[in-house]
């Protein structure tokens, strides 16, 4: 049985007990934060469906970038270009303390985490101090010892791979090399194996484009060999003519070609599909409503799709001005800002 919120979002995977207690015990933590949780997420979900704003809203979703910059250059995101910036563990905890209604909690953005000399750190004091379901997605060039990310509170780690054919790699992640990705991801693997754990949930995600849809059926065949949880096909949203390796959302061929996999392997590994327009809810943007991202320098947008980071996508920094989520909230179906007139995931019939 997999088991999947109305957002999308699977939390649980495969049915296991471990995993059921675990997101028990952050969504109801049996403390103050318990009556303030499930208030602003039934509050939130009927902003979302019904456009009703009955008072103001905390973001169910937190992303926050604890490191802006990556070792590696993908051409999807090109953070490999930016300047490195890291967030002080005591800025962490400070934004945190801010969002106590927030249940889940992402850890990057545009940056690689484990870059970072206090992440581990950071996903502690999330998952045991503030009872949130903490998630990450890495390049697995660079981590810490497999026994400390498996003891670290994370709920799920992303490993992003796109192909295993090692030049198409290199091409995609510039700076990358997938054997040492492999042998880092191999090794989390067998460490919870022999430590008997079914957590953090370990996910294998990929960007998906018409150029690399003959490579999906070898991805889902080597996640299963490699005994990851599940895998996960992220929709590539826009097209990128102007990189060395061309890339070009993927049409219904390739989306076709995508769902008959996904039933093919149903019975061996769970297939995610992300920001295809089946996959998410019909409707206005339940991103806009449930979600907030804040850069490493404290800076906040609406959602973590690229089109925030144009000249007004801001709601300004964190701690300076406070109601722009509110307004944009209360805005957003009859005067919804210019970069969410352009997003596809706006509004879905």
């Amino acid at each position: 049985m997999i088991l999947k919120s109305k957002l999308g979002i699977s939390f649980i995977g495969k049915a296991n007990i471990e995993r059921l207690i675990y997101i028990t015990c952050k969504i109801f933590p049996q403390d103050s934060k318990t009556l303030k949780r499930l208030k602003n997420l039934l509050l939130s979900l009927i902003a979302w469906r019904y456009g009703i704003i009955l008072e103001s809203i905390k973001p169910v979703i937190l992303q926050v970038e604890v490191v802006r910059g990556c070792n590696f250059n993908c051409i999807m995101c090109r953070a490999g270009e930016l300047e490195k910036e890291f967030m002080e563990f005591e800025q962490f905890k400070k934004i945190l303390d801010k969002f106590e209604e927030s249940i889940a909690l992402i850890l990057n953005l545009e940056g690689e985490p484990f870059l970072s000399k206090d992440i581990l750190r950071m996903i502690n004091y999330a998952s045991e101090r503030k009872k949130m379901i903490v998630s990450l997605f890495s390049n697995f060039s660079v981590i810490p010892k497999p026994e400390e990310i498996i003891s670290s509170g994370l709920y799920e780690i992303n490993a992003s791979i796109d192909t295993f054919d090692a030049k198409k790699f290199s091409q995609l992640r510039q700076n990358g090399n997938l054997k040492i990705v492999l042998k880092n991801l191999s090794a989390v693997i067998e460490t919870r194996k022999k430590m008997g754990k079914s957590i953090p949930i370990i996910s294998l995600n990929a960007t998906y484009s018409k150029e690399n849809a003959e490579d999906a059926e070898n991805i889902i065949q080597n996640s299963i060999n490699l005994g990851v949880d599940r895998v996960k096909f992220q929709k590539l949203l826009k097209n990128l003519p102007r990189t060395h390796v061309k890339l070009n959302i993927p049409g219904k061929s390739e989306i076709e070609h995508l769902i008959k996999l996904k039933d093919k392997y149903r019975k061996k590994i769970d297939v995610i599909l992300n920001n295809f327009e089946f996959s998410d809810p019909k409707g206005y943007c339940y991103l806009a409503y449930l979600m907030q991202v804040i850069r490493v320098n404290g800076e906040t947008y609406p959602c973590c799709m690229p089109h925030p980071f144009l000249e007004n996508g801001s709601f300004g920094y964190l701690l300076k001005d406070e109601n722009r989520r509110e307004r944009f909230i209360r805005d957003f179906r009859k005067s919804p800002k210019k970069f969410c007139q352009q997003c596809e995931m706006y509004y879905r019939k």
